[in-house]
């Protein structure tokens, strides 16, 4: 829990999962852009890989500073008492460590969806952006959809499962060991 641990442990952790992330989901990530620019599907790891360095910098920075900033906005609003938030103030947090993440990760971003399309280096990629001016292109957007999608992914508390007895399970005990699993 981001509460529970200090801004560079936040940001640690956060930096942490980004590049595990990032591992697991390269390819997908590529697919997706790749179909939204039109460029035609392929299982080539060479390409699939593009811009990888760059998305580990991306969601590595995206996650941590999310964290971070989740933990800053956490304790100002506690007071730094130890006390779960609210929902309204989970929410709150959340939707403020996407937004502020935005102007962080969006540069990094542009970088690795332009390496991914066109190749190159992460570097002279990121200085043929900034050449042009375009490298703070979509940080607005990039506010706006990591916002969103901190508030959705907020972390949920769960109810406990029904107790586990002998013979087939109930129902109502499958669906929710589905759903909650």
């Amino acid at each position: 829990m981001p509460g529970a641990m200090s801004e560079g442990e936040n940001a640690m952790f956060g930096a942490l999962c980004g590049c595990i992330e990032t591992t697991l989901l390269q390819s997908t990530n590529y697919w997706k852009n790749a179909a939204q620019q039109g460029l035609p599907f392929t299982l080539n790891p060479a390409v699939l890989y593009r811009g990888y360095v760059a998305n580990l910098f991306n969601n590595g920075a995206a996650t941590s500073s999310q964290f971070f900033f989740g933990g800053i906005i956490k304790k100002s609003m506690t007071g730094g008492a130890d006390r779960p938030l609210t929902g309204s103030e989970t929410i709150t947090a959340a939707v403020g460590a996407g937004v502020l993440s935005g102007p962080v990760c969006s540069p990094i971003e542009l970088v690795m969806i332009q390496q991914q399309r066109k190749g190159g280096s992460l570097f002279g990629t990121a200085a043929e952006l900034a050449r042009g001016g375009h490298l703070t292109r979509g940080t607005t957007g990039m506010m706006l959809r990591e916002g969103s999608r901190r508030r959705l992914c907020r972390r949920r508390r769960h109810p406990p499962l029904p107790a586990t007895r002998p013979g087939p399970a109930p129902p109502q005990a499958s669906f929710a060991a589905a759903t909650w699993a």
